[in-house]
């Protein structure tokens, strides 16, 4: 299920040094109160498996560096509380958040993964989590 947010920000190029629009959240706070899109989906098995493939997956994919700038995943599985989180940073003139996501335990056993982005350009990353929690591990 993708649910495109009214309030996300969209800029033109040519006002983007009159409006102060980014393209990225400077804090999870502000990604997931204005995402451009919320992603949500269950899968089978146990969250902390379904976590640790993602993860894999995320930074074999994101995490790349350059002079100018970086993209670096932050994973945290903290099963004292019972679930885990995936963020994508991007590191240019500080670091913003382009994507963070939410793993928990469903009653069933299962896995319930969900998923702000704050890019429109980044609505696939929900289907794309979705098939690595199925085995792909395919980065596009």
């Amino acid at each position: 299920m993708i649910k495109l947010a009214k309030s996300a920000p969209v800029c033109v190029a040519l006002a983007l040094p009159l409006t102060g629009c980014h393209f990225a959240a400077n804090s999870l706070d502000e990604l997931k109160a204005q995402p451009a899109a919320v992603y949500q989906f269950d899968a089978p098995g146990n969250y902390q498996v379904n976590y640790k493939v993602m993860a894999d997956a995320a930074r074999h994919c994101f995490n790349q560096g350059s002079f100018a700038s970086s993209m670096n995943v932050e994973a945290d599985l903290l099963p004292d509380l019972s679930r885990g989180t995936i963020s994508v940073t991007a590191n240019q003139f500080g670091e913003q958040y382009w994507m963070t996501s939410e793993i928990i335990p469903t009653p069933a056993g299962g896995t319930q993964v969900t998923v702000w982005n704050y890019r429109h350009g980044w609505d696939y990353i929900g289907l794309r989590m979705q098939a690595w929690a199925s085995g792909d591990k395919a980065c596009e």
